[in-house]
């Protein structure tokens, strides 16, 4: 779809992709071509464990778009080297606003995580991170304060229903003087 000056919200929820799948070869392109596609849904998307191809080539596109400001990838898997790509286009980008990461797996395993709190911390445009209902511990509590602590944007992290287990992990997310309202509970 290139230069389309059309599109601004983009359904692809609830599709079967996968290596064999020509469709989401084209994601990237065109979310970097489209001047005017806002938002994009990929929830529900049933991708095999760590193709990381759909997320890579979403993540190029997000280098270069200028018009997107809304991400759902909502029950979508993104293991952690999904997470590590799609940080990478985030960081370039200056337009996503919203980006929702529910149910997709993200953890705390090799960095991704760590990468895109890193990104938080510098991005001036992402005002909401959805991360609930993922395996994210306690021990990823110190990387989200410094991430909230420092970032221009984030108004809305939401934590809830993850493996936090600790009542004091709750605690300081919900209560550290940052400009930032976190939604987080104790398993």
């Amino acid at each position: 779809v290139p230069q389309s000056t059309s599109i601004r919200n983009l359904d692809l929820s609830w599709n079967m992709f996968s290596k064999e799948t020509l469709a989401f070869e084209h994601l990237g392109t065109m979310i970097a071509w489209s001047s005017t596609l806002q938002h994009l849904n990929l929830t529900g998307n049933r991708m095999q464990e760590k193709d990381t191809g759909m997320l890579r080539m979403l993540s190029e596109g997000l280098k270069v778009s200028k018009s997107l400001e809304s991400l759902l990838l909502k029950l979508t898997y993104c293991g952690d080297d999904e997470l590590k790509s799609l940080a990478v286009g985030i960081a370039a980008n200056r337009s996503l606003r919203f980006l929702d990461l529910t149910s997709t797996g993200v953890g705390f395993e090799d960095g991704g995580l760590e990468q895109l709190c890193a990104v938080l911390k510098e991005n001036t445009t992402l005002e909401t991170v959805l991360l609930a209902c993922n395996p994210i511990e306690d021990r990823c509590v110190k990387i989200f304060l410094e991430a909230l602590q420092q970032s221009p944007a984030l108004t809305h992290l939401d934590l809830e229903g993850c493996q936090l287990a600790k009542g004091e992990s709750v605690y300081l997310l919900q209560n550290a003087s940052v400009h930032c309202c976190v939604t987080a509970s104790v398993k």
